[in-house]
């Protein structure tokens, strides 16, 4: 089983990348800034996959 780490994975062009990962068996670690935004989406993507979502609430920023 891969893991991988999906910026965005809360909507959008991330959400669909996490879940096309899930659904392949892929345990999927899903990244944002809104909690509740990505609880949903987690829940959503274990739900509706064979694969696994975690959440991490977080901001990613270049620092340039």
């Amino acid at each position: 089983m891969r893991t991988a780490l999906v910026g965005g994975g809360a909507s959008g062009i991330g959400h669909a990348v996490a879940g096309r990962l899930a659904g392949s068996g892929d345990r999927v670690v899903i990244t944002g800034r809104h909690a509740d935004t990505l609880e949903a989406a987690a829940v959503q993507l274990s739900g509706d996959t064979v694969g696994t979502a975690l959440r991490a609430k977080c901001t990613l920023w270049s620092a340039t």
